[in-house]
């Protein structure tokens, strides 16, 4: 009985350690390998199949995101819609996290800068690093002359092959250190003065406008969230009206949700009626600094001095859900927030 069951077990041992049962088994190793690698290729393939509905560990792959299509409202201007505008490039913002977008402008009938400006400087944004984000041309031929001369198709695909365009404006995305900002300021407003004299020169209000709301976002900025804050600074030479328009985009908490706001309208002797009065208040310069120094809080007061002494027009500034155009007197509480503060001036 003993002998039966070891020879087996004898037989198997020499089996496996002669050469051609060696051989073989290399081959099965061989057929196993190159069985699995065909296995993966055809998973691939049955995934770039189904590329328009993604599984939930596959759903922020760049190649299988599905598509959806947002139309922009009709008048896309900060100016004359800011709660449309705002609230459409808040969904933009939003179908982007898991969407590639198709953005529908076939239908304006307005359209300003400012808006085109703080669209770009959203769907740039690192958290839309892995949607794409296409455009169309407005059926208003002088509306699409503006939008190519804002440089929007330079960042958002555009139908058809690209073409010769007219360089009108000029975008920068901040950084975070102080030692770029004055060149910046200049740059911008020398390309500006270029666009509108022929001559190179800096534009002296705008300069000190500029420096003031980029030093003004430090000041308001908390030190822990100054690495992931996004801040834009854009000019744009509007042939029609004759002007140069700036626009200003803190991506941020916003002046009237920043810590030195609120540390400043603690004491404040009066109720506000809305937001609309607070940001009306620091316009005017009647919301003091905290620390009572002289130089501390001029930012916005200092842009709306001087829109009052004619140096700049059609200042407007939106903060959080208040809007403030100065041309018009307007001011108010708007029924959609903005994540950060935007500062629009012309010259």
């Amino acid at each position: 009985m003993c002998q039966l069951i070891m020879e087996p077990g004898y037989a198997l041992k020499k089996l496996w350690t002669e050469k051609e049962h060696l051989r073989w088994q290399e081959i099965r190793t061989r057929g196993e390998r190159t069985r699995r690698r065909v296995s993966k290729e055809k998973k691939r393939e049955r995934n770039r199949e189904k590329s328009g509905t993604p599984g939930l560990r596959t759903e922020r792959r760049k190649d299988i995101l599905p598509w959806t299509q947002i139309e922009a409202p009709a008048v896309f201007s900060l100016i004359d819609n800011p709660e449309g505008t705002i609230s459409f490039v808040n969904r933009v913002r939003q179908a982007g996290r898991d969407h590639h977008v198709q953005i529908q402008l076939e239908n304006l009938t307005a359209l300003g800068p400012a808006a085109v400006a703080l669209l770009l400087s959203m769907i740039t944004q690192p958290e839309m690093g892995n949607t794409s984000v296409a455009g169309n041309y407005p059926n208003d031929a002088i509306l699409g002359a503006i939008l190519e001369g804002t440089g929007f198709f330079d960042h958002v695909r555009r139908p058809g092959p690209s073409g010769p365009t007219r360089v009108s404006g000029r975008m920068y995305r901040l950084s975070r250190s102080r030692q770029v900002m004055p060149q910046t300021a200049m740059d911008l407003s020398a390309f500006a003065m270029k666009l509108l004299t022929g001559s190179e020169q800096k534009h002296g209000p705008s300069y000190a406008l500029l420096m003031e709301t980029m030093g003004n976002t430090f000041d308001h900025a908390a030190r822990t969230s100054l690495e992931h804050q996004q801040w834009w600074a854009t000019v744009y030479h509007d042939i029609a009206s004759g002007r140069a328009c700036f626009t200003f985009i803190d991506h941020g908490v916003g002046i009237l949700h920043s810590f030195p706001f609120l540390q400043r309208i603690r004491h404040w002797p009066g109720v506000f009626q809305h937001n609309g009065e607070k940001l009306q208040r620091l316009l005017l310069g009647q919301i003091p600094s905290r620390t009572k120094e002289k130089h501390r809080g001029r930012g916005l007061p200092k842009a709306y001095d001087t829109w009052v002494k004619a140096r700049v027009k059609n200042l407007v500034v939106i903060a959080n859900n208040a809007y403030a155009n100065a041309e018009k007197q307007d001011f108010k509480e708007m029924a959609v927030d903005f994540s950060g503060t935007i500062v629009y001036w012309e010259i």
